[in-house]
């Protein structure tokens, strides 16, 4: 069952446009041209063959101190980063794109990077092939493993003698004949325990037997048999424009002031918030930058499959980007305005995905303030800028919402 947690976070401000150029200020996000220039350094330095895989490739950000000096016109500073694995051994590289040359290529010690696609599917193959495994499948009736949707996730890290100086994955299978949603299909009690690197079952581990769901859990819209309707439509309108502006990255709405950077593992980073109180007078600083830094996902149940599902949603599953394309007019109103993003896939090629994130402007009908009184009654619309952008982890739909007022 698709759990749908909110984060609103509520500060006010403004967002970036799709068509925002790559070098204007030192915090836009690398652009696709610039991404393939970072990849044709690493390999210029020798760092790279058709075997490295990236786990992260985006933006290097300056110092703050560096940021905040930063005056339009000036040079712009672009560093990209990357963690980079080749075989076992995994790296750490700052490239210099203004410089053409790859400023730092430091070796990871003692940690294991971000999960990437290949992961997923690693040594599946081999796990259905273990006898051991075979027998637990027989013993739940299941004799034949042709349709079986199997993967490998990343456990929580114990400190255990299993796992220190490995890269250890679990691979747990589903039975998604005749259902859009498997995960109500899971082969439940039976996990594998895989190195990832050395491509070995280490051990699998049967909790026992348990029944396969018979539950239908599909949840899209051809399963619903009376879906609820809603009459009579909501047309909003901004026939002169929304109200808030883009320059690059940077945004203004009403007395704020930012920068929006899509990300591929936060989602999107809101730096140098600032405010103006009335014109002619200093602008205040705010926040220098907000961001999603985690989602944190421990499911603490005692049996093996499920206390190791403790997973770090934005920090292990980059894969593929934290945001999701969203839904025009079902997720963000039809007079939204989209931010794409460029992201890397596990090759470190760059692709563009659309509508990772929604900026508009709502009225709830509420007032921000009023007072009646016989000689002036009075009201004050309120009016929110939202900035939404809609990530998914597996089975998990998040919206993240920042909402400024």
């Amino acid at each position: 069952m698709t759990k749908l947690p909110l984060c609103t976070i509520a500060l006010a401000a403004v967002i970036a446009p799709a068509g925002a150029h790559a070098s204007d200020h030192p915090l836009d996000p690398l652009s696709y041209q610039e991404i393939w220039r970072a990849l044709e350094l690493i390999r210029d330095a020798g760092h790279m063959n058709r075997e490295t895989r990236f786990s992260q490739l985006t933006l290097h950000e300056p110092p703050k101190r560096d940021v905040q000096a930063w005056r339009p016109g000036a040079a712009t500073p672009r560093m990209a980063y990357a963690v980079v694995r080749q075989g076992k051994d995994a790296f750490e590289a700052i490239v210099d794109l203004a410089g053409n040359r790859v400023a730092a290529w430091s070796p990871l010690a003692g940690v294991q990077p971000n999960w990437s696609g290949d992961d997923y599917e690693a040594v599946v193959d081999k796990v259905l092939e273990h006898p051991d495994f075979l027998d637990a499948l027989k013993a739940r009736g299941i004799t034949d493993t042709t349709f079986l949707d199997c993967d490998t996730v990343p456990p929580g890290y114990f400190g255990t003698d299993e796992e220190r100086g490995r890269r250890i994955g679990n691979v747990r299978c589903a039975e998604p004949r005749g259902v859009r949603n498997a995960w109500t299909r899971q082969v439940e009690g039976l996990s594998a325990v895989v190195d990832l690197e050395s491509e070995e079952v280490l051990r699998v581990v049967d909790d026992g037997p348990v029944p396969l769901s018979a539950t239908d859990g599909d949840f899209d819209r051809t399963t619903l048999k009376r879906p609820r309707e809603i009459p009579g439509p909501l047309d909003t309108r901004q026939p002169l424009g929304p109200g808030f502006e883009f320059d690059g990255h940077l945004v203004s709405w009403q007395n704020w002031r930012f920068h929006l950077r899509p990300d591929q593992r936060l989602g999107a980073v809101l730096s140098l918030v600032s405010y103006q109180e009335q014109p002619g007078r200093p602008t205040r600083s705010v926040m220098y930058q907000g961001h999603l830094s985690e989602i944190f996902v421990p499911y603490m149940d005692p049996s093996f499959g499920w206390y190791r599902r403790n997973f770090i949603d934005a920090g292990e599953f980059v894969s593929g980007g934290l945001a999701k394309a969203l839904l025009r007019g079902r997720d963000c109103p039809d007079y939204a305005t989209y931010v794409e993003t460029v992201m890397s896939n596990d090759k470190g090629r760059p692709r563009t995905v659309p509508d990772t994130i929604c900026v508009f402007e709502r009225e709830t009908g509420d007032p921000a303030w009023r007072h009646w009184s016989s000689e002036m009654p009075d009201s004050r619309k309120s009016r929110d800028l939202v900035v939404r952008v809609g990530a998914v982890v597996g089975n998990y739909d998040y919206l993240l919402d920042w909402i400024f007022r």
